[in-house]
């Protein structure tokens, strides 16, 4: 016979199973797979805009008619705009003079490549909003990876973002 224990053992075993697969079908994803990258999310997120030379996109999750949560991605050719790659670092501290508090300022290792990772306030369209932020560059080609969300619901949505944001491969 088998114990008591073993039945609990089995039990959560099987349920928490259950429950991971659950959670996967919950975040059924669509794919975007261009040249340079791909990405995955789940159909709670819409695409909108994405640019005609496939070097941009923004994915939105609308919460309430007051408040969204944005993933936006935008590739830029550090060769055709004749930037030179020290001159990222400028661009990106001048991007962050609008900020009203800088939360995390950090190099990290992300897809193979080492980024800048920002976390940071700022106000858009009159709300204050929480901004996570990669730097990537691979060749000539800069990717600013974007999620922004209301300040106020930030770390309550974190988390969805960052399972998102784990799909993002730059290929």
């Amino acid at each position: 016979m088998i114990s008591f224990f073993s039945k609990i053992v089995l039990l959560l075993y099987f349920t928490t199973g259950f429950c991971q697969q659950n959670s996967k079908d919950n975040f059924k994803k669509l794919f975007i797979n261009e040249e340079k990258y791909s990405i995955m999310f789940p159909l709670n997120w819409v695409l909108e805009n994405p640019d005609s030379t496939k070097n941009s996109f923004s994915l939105i999750k609308q919460n309430s008619s007051t408040n969204s949560e944005v993933i936006s991605l935008h590739i830029n050719d550090l060769r055709q705009s004749n930037v030179k790659i020290k001159a990222v670092e400028k661009i990106i501290e001048k991007r962050l003079k609008f900020a009203v508090e800088i939360l995390s300022n950090k190099t990290v290792k992300k897809y193979n490549l080492t980024a800048k990772e920002y976390i940071y306030k700022s106000f858009s369209e009159g709300k204050l909003t929480t901004f996570l932020e990669y730097f990537f560059i691979k060749e000539s080609d800069l990717y600013i990876l974007l999620y922004g969300c209301n300040s106020e619901t930030y770390f309550q949505n974190i988390s969805e973002a960052q399972k998102i944001i784990e799909t993002f491969e730059i290929k």
